[in-house]
């Protein structure tokens, strides 16, 4: 997935999320803009480290809220079919 779409992307679905009242993990956005650049490998190193206490709640954040995700990908897709 390109940068640009990335970050077209991720506004929506904060705003559902909040929408839904969750809160959203500490740090959102200054961790995805960080590393939507980066390349997996060394993402994965910078989730390896133990000072990274806000990666690990956005990791946790975004694999508890799997279900949120599916439903704005759905209501997503009917936007534009």
């Amino acid at each position: 997935m390109k940068r640009e779409h990335l970050k077209k992307v991720f506004p929506p679905l904060v705003q559902f999320y909040k929408s839904k009242k969750y809160k959203i993990a500490k740090n959102f956005w200054k961790i995805i803009s960080m590393h939507l650049g980066k390349i997996k490998k060394e993402f994965d190193a910078f989730k390896s480290t133990e000072k990274n206490a806000d990666i690990q709640e956005l990791i946790n954040f975004l694999y508890n809220t799997k279900d949120v995700q599916i439903e704005f990908i759905f209501r997503e897709i009917g936007r534009f079919t």
